[in-house]
């Protein structure tokens, strides 16, 4: 059979190949190492930070903090337009990670997922030189693909909590069906941190109110026993 292109796919258009690449990009079975990672969370668990009552409250300040961060880069990296520009923005975004071990795992996951997308697309831009962190790589992927900088965030944040609430199934006693109702209960607030993200991306907008996170992401080795690499 011969091979279709994007412009030759009989009764799809470009809006639609799009959207169907953005829901393979944001699944998170992507084969990166994702789920491998929690970021912190398992430290919080293990020394009785964090329990499923306060996931709802937890969840609302990390939109509103690291997330509102994610989305900013994501929007950023979505205009890159150099390699120069590239490493400005990431560099950028090592120094507002304090802990090593998160942002080790960002910028391995970075370079998984642009390494897949250059595997699926041919695009000088995926081929960029230094490190790239994932919600940075997200936009950057986006933009070669021609999907618009807002559906990039909103697929990163959706793809980056859904990995995060799994992490808390495994470590809390969190069935499937709350965990479904905790992140449907996040759509009004992720919508509202994309669009605060994307109107006006810039540095000087960005904030940090949850610093125990990357405190304990800073304690995670030290843990007598690991479910998670972060």
């Amino acid at each position: 059979m011969a091979e279709l292109s994007m412009g030759q796919a009989p009764g799809v258009d470009r809006s639609m190949m799009a959207w169907l690449q953005l829901l393979q990009l944001s699944d998170s079975a992507l084969p990166i190492g994702a789920l491998s990672h929690s970021f912190g969370v398992e430290s919080l668990v293990a020394e009785g930070g964090l329990d499923t009552a306060d996931l709802p409250r937890f969840y609302a300040e990390w939109l509103a903090g690291a997330g509102h961060a994610d989305a900013v880069l994501c929007a950023m990296a979505h205009a890159v337009d150099s390699p120069g520009a590239w490493q400005q923005l990431n560099a950028m975004a090592s120094a507002m990670r304090p802990a090593r071990e998160s942002r080790d795992a960002s910028t391995r996951l970075g370079r998984r997922f642009l390494g897949l997308a250059a595997q699926l697309e041919n695009d000088e831009r995926l081929r960029y030189p230094g490190d790239g962190h994932l919600a940075a790589a997200f936009g950057l992927v986006a933009a070669v693909l021609g999907i618009g900088a807002a559906e990039a965030a909103g697929a990163y944040l959706h793809q980056t909590l859904f990995g995060s609430v799994s992490a808390c199934q495994r470590l809390l006693p969190l069935g499937q069906t709350v965990a479904m109702q905790l992140l449907w209960s996040m759509k009004p607030r992720m919508m509202a941190v994309i669009e605060q993200a994307c109107a006006a991306p810039q540095w000087e907008t960005l904030w940090n109110l949850q610093p125990a996170l990357e405190v304990a992401s800073m304690r995670h080795p030290q843990l007598h026993t690991r479910l998670f690499i972060s």
